[in-house]
Parts: structure tokens; sequence; C-alpha cells
């Protein structure tokens, strides 16, 4: 069995470990924190340690990394991560005592000295000067050179950041030239992702930030922008067989739907990529919403936890897919990547501040949630139950994992198992479930999801999840589906 994982980020690490190329590990490298810094990285839900160094991945049996390229934002090098005696720690703070961190290259993303363009063309080469290392990789342009007995890698950027040297002060020239010098390389990109955590000036994106705060994470956008429609329209050209697809992953519900409603008068021959989601559990119509405050800038909703199968529930933050969502992906002959993140799959989302997002003023009207004040709020006696039945849920981590992916099937039908697949987000600063904390798991992921997909399945009588035979569906799951998109979309 080979696997295929639509999401990752193999560079990250090792880039981060030195200011200059010809210090710093190559992409093979597996980084692990020990002795006293582990403290430190179990602070940080191990986001120090590799998750998917070159070793790991073809360690774990992965044909096939699609490999997000992404320009550290300056809010994530200097945004709070704890407060110890009123003094604000953040990452170029813990880049003084940790040597994988190196302060001078933090420093540069921080102050403005190394522009988002600059870094990620510097990740890209870090990245293709491991391509000859050991049993080294290949690089893919199009799907017609994939060589199932070794590691195959595609090129996608992950935020519409990376465009610019500064999202505060550019030229629209200055965007515009360096998409078209992205459109022209020798290697071919698969998709863009428009919008990350933080804000840029393409398009609004989705509240996602929960181990770092900065108001800049805030959502202050409304939908797509004039440059970001521009933006779109010039991946989507297909001189030269150049076309790059939009990733939905990161923008706001509003930025989604008007790309939604793009598509359908332009673009019919586009599919819709998330590369790397959970579900909402909910339609947007009828969004869980529990209480409304409105701040000076922003809306903060507090919601009501959605259930799902065998003691799970959902993530409601509007960065995870609607109802509605999933049937427009799948009639579009698009593709849903699952994310291996417990707090993207709901699990490990139990206070409040879990349960809290944040909406720009002049997008929340949209989403017309009304709270219900009727659901706010537990009693004692629902709280002490809940966290028994959290307690003894046994291997819960699977079972979130499996309850999202069920949850696609019921609202899609039989036809959505062919739209949906693993995008880990391997080394994106998540907190992986406990059954694939790395890529060198993908094999005990697979056997597990042949065992937990029935009987969660067989919990829920009334519905039909066409599971006749899971280590089928499970293998579509892990690699057929990605590479039956790729023979169709990057030739």
């Amino acid at each position: 069995m080979r696997y295929i994982d639509f999401h990752c980020h193999p560079a990250i690490k090792t880039f981060l470990g030195a200011y200059r190329e010809d210090k710093r590990d190559n992409c093979w490298k597996t980084i692990n924190v020990r002795g006293p810094l582990e403290l430190l990285d179990k602070l940080m839900k191990g986001i120090l340690d590799s998750q998917c160094s070159l070793k790991q991945i073809t360690d774990g049996n992965v044909c096939l990394a699609i490999v997000g390229l992404y320009a550290l934002e300056r809010p994530m090098v200097y945004g709070e991560i704890k407060q110890v005696n009123r003094v604000f720690i953040d990452l170029l703070t813990i880049s003084n005592f940790v040597n994988k961190l190196d302060y001078k290259l933090l420093g540069s993303v921080a102050f403005g000295e190394k522009g988002y363009f600059t870094f990620l063309n510097e990740l890209k080469q870090h990245l293709i000067n491991s391509k000859d290392v050991g049993p080294g990789f290949k690089i893919l342009s199009s799907i017609n050179d994939f060589d199932i007995n070794r590691l195959n890698i595609i090129f996608t950027v992950e935020g519409s950041h990376a465009l610019f040297h500064d999202v505060e002060h550019y030229t629209v020239q200055e965007v515009l030239g360096n998409l078209n010098q992205l459109k022209n390389e020798p290697y071919r990109y698969l998709f863009f992702t428009l919008a990350h955590v933080a804000r840029n000036p393409l398009c609004n994106h989705a509240y996602g930030m929960k181990i770092i705060k900065h108001e800049k994470f805030i959502p202050q956008g409304d939908g797509i922008e004039y440059l970001g429609y521009e933006v779109i329209k010039r991946l989507l050209d297909t001189e030269n067989n150049r076309r790059i697809y939009v990733d939905i992953k990161h923008m706001s519900l509003k930025a989604r739907k008007q790309y939604y409603e793009l598509l359908k008068n332009e673009y019919r021959d586009v599919p819709v990529i998330i590369s790397h989601a959970g579900v909402t559990g909910v339609s947007y119509t009828k969004m869980p919403v529990n209480k409304i405050e409105e701040e000076d800038n922003w809306v903060e909703v507090s919601y009501k936890k959605p259930k799902g199968l065998m003691n799970t529930g959902f993530n409601p933050w509007s960065i995870n897919l609607y109802d509605e969502e999933i049937l427009t992906i799948i009639e579009s002959n698009g593709i849903i990547g699952i994310n291996l993140d417990e707090r993207i799959l709901g699990n490990k989302q139990n206070k409040k501040e879990d349960k809290t997002e944040y909406f720009s003023k002049s997008e929340f009207p949209y989403y017309n949630a009304v709270a219900d004040e009727n659901r706010y709020g537990e009693s004692w006696l629902s709280k002490v139950k809940n966290l028994i039945i959290r307690f003894f849920t046994f291997r819960k981590d699977i079972k979130h994992l499996a309850n999202n992916i069920l949850h696609i099937i019921k609202v899609g039908g039989e036809k959505a198992w062919e739209h949906v697949c693993i995008g880990s987000d391997f080394d994106g600063m998540i907190n992986p479930i406990e059954t694939c904390r790395n890529a060198r798991k993908f094999k005990k992921l697979e056997r597990n999801l042949v065992k937990m997909l029935p009987k969660m399945a067989k919990s829920d009588p009334d519905t039909n999840y066409f599971l006749d035979n899971p280590t089928d569906r499970v293998m579509q799951l892990m690699y057929g589906n990605v590479k039956r998109f790729l023979d169709i979309y990057f030739l």
C-alpha cells in the first residue's frame, strides 16, 4: 500500500533552523526536541518536533506529498504565545533558547527585512536542494511523470501574502509580477491557497489561530477584494497549460461563496479544492450560535458544539466546511483533504475559548447567525455528565476523524467517497491526532480507519454509509482519490 498526503510542510522546520542555506540541515533531517525543551514543546502543542521530514514521509510509505510552501507571517513571529509575570513570550523570544529556531531569520521576518515573496522562494530552493540527497525525490509538473516506486512532490503555495514583500505597503504591479513569475517557473504549482491566518489585501480569512494571539489574526475584510478577483482570474488562466487552482482553505465563508458564484458563472470546468479541512456538521443556515458580542472592530461568536457519532463532536468554526459546501465540492468534481489536527476535527475542544471565533463586522450580517440564549451555558449536572463521557470515550481521536469523514458521506452520498482524502497539515503548527502523530504512522492510520469507520457507521443504522468494503474505501481515501483527481487536472 502506498499513500498520498494532500497537504504537508516538509521543508519549514529545517529552513527555520539557520539564516543561511549552507548552515541548514537538509529536509531529510528529523528534528527531535529533547531535555528541558521537551516541556516547552508540550506547552506549544508539540510543534517543535518534526512531523513530516522527508525521512518520516518515506518511512511512512508516502509516494506523493503535495507540499505547501508557506512564508511565515509576521504576527506568527511576534504574536503572544504565553504570558508569564506580565512578560509576553513569542516565537522570536523562544528562538533565543531553541537552537532549532534561528533568531536572526525570525527577526528578519518580524521586522520586515525579509519580504514574504523572498521567503517563499528561499524556502522552495531549500526543499529543491534536498532533491538529490539520500534516496532523493522527484518534482512533478505533470502526473504523467509520477513514479510510484519513489517519493514524488508537487508544489503549492499557502497564503496570498506570499505574493507581497509587505502586505501593508505594495503596488499592484509588484503583486501581479510575482504571480506571473510563479506561473512561468520551471516547476508547476497545483493550487494556491488564497488566504491564511492573518489579514491580507486579496481576501478575507476565516478565524483560525488559537495558539498565538495577535489582533491581525482577527478578520477585518469583506469577502474577495478587487485585486483578489484579478489574482484568481490569472491563476485560472489556461495559457501554456499553467493553470493554478484555488484552494478555498482559510477563506471566510463569504469569500468562499463569492468564489463558488464566480466558478458557476465563468469557470464551470474548475473543481473546488480544499486541501486540509474539517466539517462543521451543520448547514450555514443553522449555525449553532450561543452568544454574540460586538467589539469595536469585530464580532465575537460563541458556539454550542454540534454532536457527532459515538460521543464525538464537530468544530463549528467557519474555517470548516458547511453541509452546502460539501455538495458544491462534489458537484464540481473537486476534492476535500481532511486535516489531522485534533482541534479542526472537534476533539479536545471543550473550553469556552475553544468554541469561540471572530468575524469582521462587515461580513458578520452575511452569516445570518442568531444567538439562542436558551442554549447558552450548561448546568453543573450537564458539565459533569459531559466530562465523564469525554473521559471514558475510547480512542476519541480516531473517532473524531472518522466522524468527519462519515459526515461528508452522509451529506454527499456514495459518490462522496470519491472526493475525500487526507491532507494532514503536518508541520503546519498542528496538534495531530494520537493515532497518527507524524508521517511515519500512515500505515497505523489506515489500519485504525479500517476498524473504526464500520463501527461508527453501525452506530447510525438509519444512514447508509456505503461501507461494504472498508479496506477499499480507506485505500480510496489515502491514495486513489488524489491520484484520480491528478489524472484529470494535473496533466
